[in-house]
C-alpha cells in the first residue's frame, strides 16, 4: 500500500515539473523579436492651425516624451535625443529625434537587453521598443492637439 502512493506521488511530481517546463519555455518564445519601427517625416499640424516654429516643435515633443517618463537631451546638431529605462534600469532605449516645423522623425539609436540585431538585412528587437515608441508618437499627437 504504502508503495503505491509513493509512485502516485512521483507521477504528480512528474507532472508539475513538466507543465512548468512547458510554461517557463513558452514565455521564453512570447516575445520573439519584430522589425525596428522608424517614425520617419511624421507630420505636425496644430489643432489651432498655426504654423509652428522648430523651437516650438522640439518643446512640444520634449514635453510629450517626459510626460511618458523618457529622458530628453538636446543635441548640438539640433536633433533631440531620448531615452526610457524600466525594470530598475534593466531595459534601456534610445532614440534621435529630428524635428522641422511641419515633420518630425524618430528613429533607433541604441539599446540595452532589448534583443536588438539584424536578421535577414532587417533590424529586429524586442516588441517593447516598437510599443513604447508607439506611446511616445500617441503623446506627440496629444499635445499637438493642444496646439
Amino acid at each position: 500500500m504504502r508503495v503505491f502512493y509513493w509512485e502516485k506521488e512521483m507521477k504528480m511530481l512528474k507532472i508539475v515539473l513538466f507543465l512548468l517546463a512547458f510554461v517557463v519555455s513558452g514565455m521564453a518564445f512570447a516575445r520573439t523579436p519584430e522589425a525596428v519601427i522608424n517614425l520617419v517625416d511624421q507630420p505636425l499640424v496644430a489643432a489651432s492651425g498655426k504654423s509652428l516654429t522648430v523651437e516650438q516643435v522640439k518643446q512640444i515633443i520634449s514635453k510629450a516624451a517626459q510626460d511618458k517618463k523618457w529622458i530628453v537631451t538636446p543635441m548640438q546638431n539640433g536633433k533631440l535625443n531620448a531615452s526610457l529605462s524600466w525594470n530598475g534600469n534593466k531595459h534601456t532605449i534610445m532614440v534621435d529625434i529630428t524635428c522641422e516645423a511641419d515633420r518630425y522623425s524618430v528613429t533607433y539609436r541604441d539599446s540595452v537587453n532589448m534583443n536588438y540585431m539584424v536578421k535577414d538585412s532587417q533590424p529586429v528587437i524586442h516588441p517593447y521598443y516598437n510599443r513604447h515608441v508607439g506611446a511616445l508618437r500617441d503623446a506627440i499627437r496629444v499635445e499637438m492637439l493642444r496646439m
